[in-house]
């Protein structure tokens, strides 16, 4: 999620910034268009439109970014622990201090920043304060789930936390990470395995919400809550750091190739499972169909994760000093804005709910009832997702100067975490 990373800036992959700028871009999109929608409480789900069912999906997309986060958190320290500049004590701090910062984003973002929980049934929908101020012109009350719903930047956030820790415990028995590495893909595994459990533990997040009881409340939501919870996603990101510590020997075919087969076989073994069920996309219950849905997506992550790879950071090295960002292939000019939007993604992704509450007040003003078709709304959402692009590429042109980004850079070299200033991510073509 967040682009700012403890790599120095030749070993930032391309191609992690490319997903990161797609993902973001198709999310302030989703967001956009559903969020905004005035009949989303009328849609039948029993028999919902195709364009409907494609923003569900798209709208579980979240996994992605743990993927991303996994393996480009676990190459860049590696590449610090294998030069020497960080010991293991150093890469763990490095690890918890990532992770404190983001879970203190996550509630931050969710309580004031954050879009809607939506109530499908009475409409009453729970707003964040910030867009809530925005959208009626008085400030919303609060609702408690808001406090214990789990984020893609919580997710994130613990992932960064325990396999920190995993990556602590496999070093105190040997100082190669390759050594260690091929573990971290086990744990990942198991993690995924006992997800199942999920569907039996959901109930207790339920009834911990809305007894309002903080402690159990904010446990049972990060580990089995509906969206983005530990369980099954601590998975993704343990995949995502097993792919990154591969990539430490080389961006090439001998890194790539044990990843694309274990995602081949989770997205065959999500897909069969599906196949076999009733389909519950739409009513995002906590059940088998969504269990499989999850293992689907896992392996389709780590299959474009590593095509991207294969595609813009190939080479057949990559010691220390190297450029990794500069193999053989340019990034295409037409690329080039997803790249510099990726770059900014934390900023795009803390600030889009209230730029787009107060553009789309703006355009009720203008042209009441513009919100009652979903064309419109997707059009909305397609217009405020180019206009970040728009944004951050001429951001880019003073290095994102006062991003969220930036100023991550800045408070982590103030407590004592290396990092470096933000690269331009297209080899500095502007």
């Amino acid at each position: 999620m967040i682009a700012a990373t403890s790599a120095p800036p030749s070993a930032r992959l391309r191609a992690l910034d490319l997903l990161r700028g797609v993902g973001i871009t198709a999310m302030v999109l989703m967001h956009t268009a559903t969020f905004h929608y005035a009949g989303i409480t009328h849609i039948d789900f029993e028999d919902p439109p195709l364009v409907i069912l494609l923003i569900g999906f798209l709208l579980t997309w979240a996994g992605m970014f743990a993927v991303i986060s996994g393996t480009a958190y676990a190459f860049a320290a590696g590449r610090r622990h294998e030069a020497g500049t960080i010991a293991r004590a150093g890469l763990l701090r490095g690890y918890v201090i990532a992770a404190g910062y983001l879970l203190a984003w996550h509630f931050a973002y969710f309580v004031v920043l954050g879009p809607k929980l939506l109530d499908l049934e009475g409409g009453n929908h729970l707003v964040a304060l910030l867009p809530g101020l925005i959208a009626s012109g008085a400030w919303p009350t609060l609702a408690p789930e808001r406090w214990f719903y789990a984020t893609a930047l919580s997710m994130v956030g613990w992932n960064a936390l325990f396999v920190g820790i995993a990556l602590w415990l496999g070093l105190g028995r040997t100082r190669d990470l390759q050594r260690v590495s091929p573990w971290l893909a086990v744990a990942g595994a198991l993690v995924m395995a006992v997800s199942w459990w999920r569907i039996d533990l959901y109930p207790r997040a339920v009834a911990a919400m809305e007894a309002a009881d903080p402690l159990p409340a904010l446990f049972w939501g990060f580990l089995v809550n509906k969206n983005n919870p530990l369980l099954p996603y601590l998975a993704f990101g343990l995949l995502g750091a097993w792919l990154g510590l591969r990539l430490l020997r080389g961006v090439n075919a001998r890194a790539l190739w044990p990843v694309a087969a274990v995602g081949t076989l989770a997205l065959a073994a999500g897909v069969g499972g599906l196949l076999s069920l009733p389909d519950t996309l739409l009513e995002r219950e906590v059940d088998p169909f969504w269990y499989f849905l999850t293992v689907a997506q896992l392996g389709l992550f780590l299959l474009l994760v590593t095509a991207a790879l294969a595609v813009w950071d190939r080479r057949r090295a990559a010691p220390a000093d190297a450029t990794v960002g500069g193999g053989p292939r340019p990034t295409p000019r037409a690329l080039t804005p997803l790249c510099r939007i990726g770059t900014v993604s934390l900023t795009v992704f803390l600030l889009e709910t209230p730029v787009s509450e107060a553009a789309a007040r703006l355009l009720s003003g203008a042209v009441p009832g513009w919100n009652e078709g979903i064309a419109a709304c997707l059009a909305f959402g397609a217009v405020n997702a180019a206009t970040w692009i728009v944004v951050a590429n001429a951001w880019a042109r003073v290095d994102y100067r006062y991003s969220v980004e930036w100023a991550t850079v800045r408070l982590y070299r103030m407590v004592g975490r290396p990092t470096a200033v933000l690269p331009e991510p297209t080899g500095g073509a502007r």
